[in-house]
C-alpha cells in the first residue's frame, strides 16, 4: 500500500449535500457523505479512500475502497453519533493501514480478493452500509488500542 494523490471531491449539484469523487481530473464519479478527502492509497485491490464529515464535534469516517476501475468494492463507516474524532497517525503496514480517531487505534487490513460474511466481523461503533450488508468484503476493521467505542 502507498498514498497516492490521484482522487478530489467535487460538489455535487444534488440536495442530499454529498459530494462526488473525482479521479485524476477526469469525470466526477461516486458520491459521498464524506465532505474531506483525508486519506488516499494505491493497495492490490485498487484504491483506499478515508474521507471525514468535516465535523469535529459530530465526525463520521467513510472508508471506501474503489477497484482499478473505480468502482466501488467495499466501504465501512466508522463513528456514534455526537462523538468528536480527529483522523491522525494515518501509518500505512504493508497491505494494512493503522490511524487513531475518537482516542482508539484503529487498523485497516485490505484484503487481495473479497470474504465472505460472516467471517469479517465489523467491530463496534462501525457499521457497514445496508447495501453491502451481505455483500463480500475486502476490508476488515480491528479496534486495536483501548476500549472500543459504545455503538
Amino acid at each position: 500500500m502507498e498514498p497516492v494523490e490521484l482522487f478530489s471531491l467535487t460538489d455535487h449539484a444534488a440536495l442530499d449535500g454529498r459530494r462526488r469523487i473525482v479521479a485524476a481530473g477526469g469525470q466526477p464519479g461516486l458520491a459521498t457523505k464524506g465532505q474531506t478527502l483525508e486519506g488516499q492509497y494505491r493497495c492490490s485491490a485498487g484504491y483506499l479512500l478515508l474521507l471525514t464529515e468535516n465535523s469535529p464535534y459530530d465526525e463520521g469516517l467513510h472508508i471506501l475502497l474503489l477497484g482499478p476501475d473505480y468502482r466501488l468494492l467495499d466501504e465501512i463507516e466508522v463513528g456514534t453519533s455526537y462523538s468528536p474524532g480527529i483522523l491522525s497517525e494515518q501509518t500505512v503496514e504493508g497491505e494494512a493501514l493503522g490511524f487513531a480517531m475518537f482516542g482508539h487505534r484503529w487498523r485497516l487490513r485490505v484484503h487481495d480478493s473479497p470474504r465472505r460474511w460472516p467471517g469479517l466481523a465489523t467491530p463496534s461503533g462501525a457499521r457497514r452500509p445496508l447495501r453491502r450488508l451481505l455483500a463480500p468484503r475486502h476490508l476488515e476493521l480491528r479496534c486495536s488500542q483501548g476500549p472500543e467505542p459504545s455503538r
